[in-house]
């Protein structure tokens, strides 16, 4: 499933709503980008501080190349606002970090910290756009393949980092309500159970 066709267009009308200069660096509008509680507008002005920030600092990041099946963490909000194909409760509601853990994991103090931004993905294709290369990236919770530039990703090399974003990307809405849904039937047929064992009982048993 791909979801690359209106990414370019899109960027580009995020990037005209930062003029009036809302966010002062990239640190703050990725702080922003992992709050919970933005407004719809909030999150697009972060995305597009983001990628302006992203595409003024590009001739600095040129030298970070990334190759087909590494895997790599990619800016969440970004990749969900430009996401046409999939529902809402396909996307991971546990993002990582820059190291690629999520709250309360890693083992280093730098490892622990947020914010809590990206979501692990494996790069599929490399593309190249006279000086700008770009990549086409599958997604680890929806597994949509998605454009994804170089300023919104982030290298990940500790295999415990790739197992602990694995984890976290696995966590969607959607999983969640399964699960939370098996444990409430498994939960009823234990009262079932437990509530039948005595008529079942008493039908098997011969009274002397």
């Amino acid at each position: 499933r791909k979801s690359t066709r209106r990414t370019s267009g899109y960027m580009a009308s995020i990037a005209a709503k930062n003029t009036a200069g809302v966010f002062d660096s990239m640190d703050t509008a990725i702080s922003t980008l992992g709050q919970g509680g933005n407004s719809e507008w909030e999150n697009v002005a972060a995305a597009a501080a983001v990628v302006a920030a992203g595409t003024a600092g590009s001739g600095k990041r040129s030298h970070v190349q990334f190759a087909v099946d590494e895997k790599v963490l990619v800016f969440l909000n970004i990749l969900n606002h430009t996401n046409s194909v999939d529902s809402m409760d396909a996307f991971t509601v546990n993002p990582v970090n820059k190291f690629g853990y999520p709250r309360g994991e890693g083992k280093m103090n730098e490892e622990q910290q947020g914010p809590y931004v990206y979501v692990l993905a494996a790069v599929k294709k490399v593309h190249f756009d006279e000086d700008l290369r770009y990549y086409t990236v599958a997604r680890a919770d929806s597994g949509a393949e998605q454009r994804a530039d170089t300023a919104w990703m982030e290298q990940v090399k500790s295999p415990a980092a790739v197992e602990a974003a694995t984890r976290a990307a696995r966590q969607t809405s959607k999983s969640e309500f399964e699960k939370e849904t098996s444990v409430k039937e498994d939960k009823t047929r234990r009262i079932t159970a437990v509530l039948a064992w005595p008529v079942d009982f008493a039908k098997n048993t011969v009274i002397p």
